[in-house]
């Protein structure tokens, strides 16, 4: 039986040469001598394995209203990742995301619909009709820039999100509960999916709230009691669609939207 153990030290000399750390490797009980072997491995940045990675994922955007926002979303996603276990960027990495999130930023307002103070969403090919599925995923990442990416808040950001909570559509005579309603592409997994209307409730409420507390455009979406109270019945129609699910499929999803309201006071069970 092959037996691997592994084990690693921080080594911060502070100016200082000379250093000496001691690490002990304790052999396995029984052990054949001869059979064993060690593998020293120094790495003189911690951010270099991270970075490795990361870095071959990082590309300048490109294509169609989608393709272009997937891009976008893996440079967000990448910095926000490793500015969370270390703080800081790299400087050659740092420079890259900022300018392929500007650039791609530019790109994807090329697909937005209606002006600078109101918007009508974006679309997937130029000039094609407004999907909301991609003006909520918009909205998601964009709320989600590293602070030093420049964000278009009065003639963009903001009025998207308007745009979106318009949809919100109050249970009446003719409808038992409240419901956001969807037009225009999605992707194919939702769009024809039995339980398609929970999926794009929960996206929708994730575009809503997973950067409330982020505030790169000023007031979150939750200080206004009149929209808390409409993502408020958003939620409750959400989880009761949910309780009546019996499909797994992206319940992460579905989880995670209901924890936002949850952690929003938006909805107490």
């Amino acid at each position: 039986e092959k037996v691997v153990d592994t084990s690693s030290v921080l080594i911060v000399q502070k100016g200082r040469s000379g250093d000496k750390t001691v690490m002990r490797v304790e052999l396995p009980d029984g052990f054949i001598p001869g059979s064993h072997a060690l593998k020293l491995v120094a790495v003189g940045d911690i951010l270099g394995e991270a970075v490795a990675g990361i870095s071959s994922l990082i590309q300048l955007p490109s294509g169609c209203g989608e393709q272009n926002m997937h891009k976008i979303a893996i440079n967000v996603y990448s910095a926000n990742y490793i500015t969370s276990l270390y703080d800081e960027l790299p400087e050659n990495l740092d420079y890259s995301i900022r300018h392929n999130l500007n650039i791609g930023l530019q790109q994807q307002l090329a697909y937005r619909k209606g002006s600078s103070s109101y918007s009508y969403g974006y679309s997937v090919f130029k000039g094609g009709e407004s999907s909301h599925w991609l003006t909520a995923f918009v909205h998601k990442i964009v709320g989600l820039f590293p602070e030093e990416v420049f964000v278009p808040c009065d003639t963009a950001l903001n009025s998207d999100r308007d745009f979106l909570l318009r949809n919100i559509r109050y249970a009446s005579s003719s409808q038992d509960t409240t419901s956001v309603s969807r037009d225009g592409w999605a992707p194919y997994q939702y769009n024809y999916h039995r339980n398609r209307d929970l999926y794009w409730h929960s996206y929708f409420l994730i575009s809503m709230l997973e950067s409330n507390g982020v505030n790169r455009c000023g007031d979150a979406v939750t200080s206004s009691s009149y929209n808390s109270d409409r993502l408020g019945k958003v939620c409750n129609a959400t989880l009761d669609m949910a309780s009546r699910s019996d499909d797994c499929c992206y319940h992460h999803m579905v989880a995670f939207s209901i924890q936002l309201c949850i952690d929003l006071g938006l909805l107490v069970l």
